[in-house]
């Protein structure tokens, strides 16, 4: 399969999952209790334990997570990463591996993670397959991409618009930071200055793998 030669890695105890990350993102190690997320290895922090001063979340279980991450770019339709991909002549698959049968509807056999009244257990995804998906499911078929995108260190917010890149802004940046819109700067001048202000300021997570795939 695709995605079997991600697995996930615990950061803490190093400790090895031959899994995907499937639907949620948030990660416990069975081995160290270790909370992460599976897509950039960032810490989940439980209530009033996060190190970020006056963070608005700091309530819940939560991670700050860096653009690039899985746990945003999921939200992307096939397309849009598709196209990512594409603008920077990076190859991906939309036929199953070699060797492999899958049919459109059949069930997508990556192993997953599943919380059952038994415990967690490895179990098979067993969604749905589309056309054109590599044999798998969307999710799946996202996060393949995905990890192609991290592999090439491919940066998403040269593709935001201009609420995308505001909101983002506002997540990782100071008001000192970012100038406001000049009188006679237009929208989309705009847009492109605060995506080079984002990355200027907020390179891309090193702890993502960067292996080229």
């Amino acid at each position: 399969m695709y995605l079997q030669e991600n697995g996930i890695a615990c950061p803490k105890c190093k400790f090895s999952y031959a899994l995907a990350r499937g639907g949620c993102m948030h990660f416990q190690c069975s081995q160290c209790r270790h909370h992460f997320c599976s897509g950039c290895y960032g810490t989940f922090y439980a209530s009033n334990k996060c190190p970020i001063p006056h963070c608005p979340i700091r309530r819940s279980l939560h991670g700050h997570h860096p653009r690039d991450c899985l746990f945003y770019l999921r939200d992307w339709g096939v397309p849009r990463l598709q196209k990512l991909l594409q603008d920077n002549d990076v190859a991906f698959n939309t036929d199953p591996p070699a060797g492999t049968r899958a049919t459109p509807g059949g069930g997508c056999r990556v192993m997953e993670q599943k919380e059952t009244l038994d415990g967690l257990k490895d179990e098979p995804c067993s969604k749905e397959t589309p056309a054109g998906y590599a044999g798998l499911c969307e999710a799946h078929y996202k996060e393949y991409l995905v990890s192609l995108i991290n592999s090439h260190a491919l940066d998403p917010a040269v593709f935001y618009t201009l609420q995308e890149v505001e909101i983002v802004c506002r997540r990782h940046l100071t008001a000192a930071q970012l100038l406001p819109r000049g009188p006679t700067e237009d929208e989309e001048a705009y847009r492109r200055r605060l995506i080079q202000v984002l990355r200027d300021e907020v390179p891309l997570n090193l702890e993502i793998s960067r292996r080229r795939k």
